[in-house]
């Protein structure tokens, strides 16, 4: 089918105004990957540790790990997707990133919360010669500056994700549309050749005038029949 295969190679849409849009989506799965492997080697389950703050449990620490092992393997499948142009793998993905996104979101609120109450600094030499209040005004701008890029870059990411994912269904849908139409065309043309019956078999006229009038029944495609003439006296 022509327009099937003209659809089927269709540019996708551009990631950064650049590239294509599955090369972001792999560049955006590579780097979630690196992430998860990161946090799955740093995972302790016996010894505690302090990140801005908070206190992190081995139960806390197995249960993040365990979290990026799910998106290991989700990422792995949707980098498959990119290449095999599969909708499913990509919209689980989605909705994975999709909840890791709220949770930074979380976690971008308590940061923003610790830092006006100055929770994330200490007292130090340098605090003490300053003053604790300039060191806590710049710290925490560049906690807050840093979380603000990092939901900037990780929002974005679940858009991309998102509109490769609805991309490839709607491209699913079209196809299968196409397909039923043309089973659909078949099966009329074999109804209307039935309820026809014997009448598109019924010889011509010996009259030439009426040579060029169409038969009853199923016409043949344009240009495949060549229409006889004669000199009309």
């Amino acid at each position: 089918m022509a327009f099937d295969l003209e659809f089927e190679h269709e540019p996708l849409p551009l990631f950064l105004g650049s590239y294509p849009l599955d090369f972001g989506v792999q560049v955006i799965c590579v780097l979630h990957g690196i992430g998860c492997l990161f946090f799955i080697a740093a995972a302790s389950s016996v010894v505690s540790t302090t990140v801005l703050g908070f206190e992190l449990l081995p139960e806390l620490q197995v249960a993040l790990a365990a979290w990026h092992l799910l998106g290991v393997s989700l990422i792995a499948a949707a980098l498959v997707a990119t290449v095999r142009r599969q909708a499913q793998p990509l919209q689980a993905y989605f909705y994975y990133l999709t909840a890791t996104t709220l949770a930074f979101i979380a976690l971008a609120v308590r940061i923003y919360m610790m830092g006006s109450s100055c929770e994330i600094v200490t007292q130090s030499k340098l605090s003490q010669r300053v003053g604790l209040s300039w060191t806590c005004g710049l710290v925490s701008a560049a906690w807050d500056l840093c979380a603000l890029c990092v939901l900037a870059f990780v929002a974005y990411a679940c858009w991309t994700v998102r509109n490769f994912k609805e991309e490839l269904l709607q491209r699913e849908g079209s196809r299968l549309l196409l397909e039923r139409a043309a089973v659909h065309d078949e099966k009329l043309r074999r109804k209307l050749a039935e309820e026809d019956g014997g009448r598109s078999a019924a010889p011509r006229s010996a009259d030439p005038t009426t040579w060029a009038v169409p038969q009853p029944g199923m016409q043949p495609p344009w240009g495949s029949v060549h229409i006889r003439s004669a000199a009309a006296t």
